[in-house]
């Protein structure tokens, strides 16, 4: 029962009904009121649909149930940021399951690296687009907004940085905001010159070797005065007759 009714509740939060959310979770803590989950559910969705005083009410009940609870500290902050009136109570973005559905080759979850400032990502909600944008052969991630909230991995990061530049599209989420964040990055097109190559192998951990672009055939090695196979200098009147007749 208490487990059919938490996936209720996840699927409305998804689906961005937060009024069938709050009514979802309120039913479980009816049963079980010390329920972490529930109660931090419950209190996004009451900032969603900006009943502020039921969430600052719900985060007391946190508070004595669970501590430390980081989900909890997030949505405290949020708070202290809405009463500021710095922020807006709503997350202003909506997703579907579908947008964390992973498809071999043109998905990949990615840890950021490098994290901005942590006041930015404070306010961060599961599900948000943010964008990827390709900087000094690697590829950072910005809020819509365009300030910087991380980067993709160097390894990762450099193979995107080509593929991107070459022409290939993505798109990006928020698939965890609690520290480190992680990110979903999804192929949305591909340009001509990598069509037949995944963005994301499946297998091997090396992320460059078949987007590299083609090398150069090996130079010829250097001649050197003693060789013998040494060419003539244009210049062979420097040379005597004699030593001529012995060249060639």
């Amino acid at each position: 029962m208490l487990e059919d009714l938490g996936s209720e509740a996840i699927a409305a939060a998804l689906r961005g009904d937060w009024n069938l959310a709050i009514e979802a979770n309120l039913k479980i803590l009816c049963e079980s009121s010390s329920d972490v989950d529930a109660l931090n559910r419950l209190t996004r969705a009451y900032l969603e649909v900006g009943r502020v005083k039921e969430a600052t009410e719900t985060l007391g009940l946190l508070k004595k149930t669970d501590p430390y609870n980081q989900i909890a500290e997030k949505n405290r902050e949020r708070l202290r940021l809405v009463r500021q009136k710095k922020v807006s109570p709503k997350s202003e973005c909506s997703y579907s399951n579908a947008d964390f559905l992973e498809e071999p080759g043109k998905t990949k979850v990615v840890t950021l690296t490098n994290l901005g400032q942590i006041r930015l990502r404070r306010n961060l909600t599961c599900g948000q687009s943010v964008i990827l944008q390709t900087r000094r052969r690697s590829v950072q991630v910005l809020d819509l907004a365009g300030r910087y909230l991380g980067a993709i991995p160097d390894d990762l990061g450099r193979r995107l940085y080509i593929l991107i530049e070459s022409g290939n599209q993505y798109s990006c989420c928020l698939k965890s905001v609690i520290s480190p964040p992680t990110v979903l990055v999804r192929e949305v097109a591909r340009g001509k010159k990598f069509r037949n190559i995944p963005s994301f192998p499946t297998s091997g951990n090396n992320y460059t070797t078949d987007v590299q672009p083609s090398q150069p055939a090996t130079p010829p090695p250097e001649t050197h005065p003693d060789d013998d196979d040494d060419v003539l200098p244009k210049s062979a009147n420097l040379h005597s007759d004699e030593e001529t007749e012995e060249l060639s």
